[in-house]
Formats: C-alpha cells, structure tokens, sequence
C-alpha cells in the first residue's frame, strides 16, 4: 500500500507536470490540482485580507485580493520559489520560454498549494498563503493601479506627471526581460523590471509609488 510520503510525492510530480508534459508522455497534468489550488488560494487569502484589514469595505477587499492573486503576483512568488526550474514542459513549451511564463509558473504555484492543502490540511496551506503574502499588503493598499496611483501623487504633489523609458532590454527573445525608469523631470524615482513592456512599466510605477507616495514626508 502506497505511503502518505508516496502520496505526497506523486502529487508534487502532477503539480509540476504542464499539459504539454502530459500530452507528449502521458500522465496527469496539474489542471486540477491548480483548479483546486486556485479555489483555496482565494478562500484563504479573502480570510486573511478580512481579518488584518477589519476596516476596509467590499470594494477595496476585492481590490486588493484581485492584485494579490492575479498571475503576476503569483507568478513572482513562484520564481522565489525556484518553481521554474522543476517544472515538466512539453518540447514546444520548452522551446518557447515556458519556464518564464507567468501564467504556467502562476498554475505551478497553486497545483503546489492544493498538494499542501490535500496532504497537509487548511492550517498548512494557511501558513503558507501567509508567508508568501506577508509583504504584499503594504503594496496592495497604496495602488488600485500603480500607474494611475503614482500620476495622482505627481499631480497633487508636484503638479507634474511622470514620464516613463525602457533603459534596458536583455535576454533571448522568447523570453525577454524590459527595464523601464519612471521619472518626475530630471529626478528618476525608481527602476522596475518585467518579462513585458507593460509589466515593467507597471513595476517602476509601483516601486515609485512604495518609494515616495506612501512615506510619511509625501
């Protein structure tokens, strides 16, 4: 008879395993464990935004939790996690720069929580939830949109709107990484990287905005 040890094991190989994996070799991917994983992601992550931020209604909940699952987030926490590099991808996908995508690496990251919460229970995949999420509330309570969140701080501080570059472009191009600068005239507020012009926009916005809008001298 197969052990919890063999068990969990199995389930870890499935939730690293991509469709494209499967399709060429046979086997269970990690749909479903992902399918579930999202599930619990979110019932835990609504738990802990209600029970930190007893103060805040509906909208900006929703808020929040919409940017702390969305793929990006996750899909950051994933590299941290070093998910990347033991994912199982089809040839294809090897070839096109899966390991670096954030919406496989996002599913890796919630197929590895249903494993948790399958082999472990809720408490664990609640442990984990809030140590992945501990530095996220800072960043999600200061911008609905970093963009938008960090030109309303310009305007009202400065009465000026940022200006935005790409100083940077490195890696293969499947998978390229931009660098943008956000500046405020001749002063750059902060640098931010991502695997899209947008994305790293974004992150420049959003380091801006954690840099300068939310200190207490802004």
């Amino acid at each position: 008879m197969p052990s919890k040890a063999d068990d969990s094991a199995a389930l870890v190989v499935q939730a690293l395993t991509h469709s494209s994996w499967a399709a060429e070799n046979g086997g269970e991917d990690n749909e479903r464990l992902e399918f579930l994983g999202d599930a619990v992601l979110k019932l835990l992550t609504v738990e802990y935004l209600y029970e930190r931020r007893p103060g805040r209604g509906e909208g900006s909940l929703s808020r929040m939790l919409h940017q702390m699952v969305e793929n990006g987030n996750l899909a950051r926490i994933a590299r941290g996690l070093g998910l990347g590099a033991a994912l199982r991808l089809g040839r294809g996908e090897e070839r096109s720069g899966g390991r670096n995508k954030d919406s496989i690496l996002a599913d890796a990251f919630e197929a590895m929580l249903a494993v948790v919460y399958l082999t472990e229970g809720i408490d664990s995949a609640r442990m984990v939830v809030e140590h992945v999420f501990a530095g996220d509330l800072p960043r999600v309570e200061h911008a609905h949109h970093p963009i938008s969140a960090l030109q309303e701080w310009t305007q009202s501080h400065h009465q000026a709107l940022p200006t935005y570059s790409c100083i940077e472009r490195r890696g293969p191009d499947h998978a390229p990484t931009f660098v943008f600068q956000v500046a405020l005239g001749e002063w750059v507020l902060a640098t931010g990287e991502g695997t899209s012009k947008a994305a790293a926009k974004s992150a420049a916005a959003l380091r801006a905005v954690e840099q300068h809008a939310t200190s207490p001298k802004s």
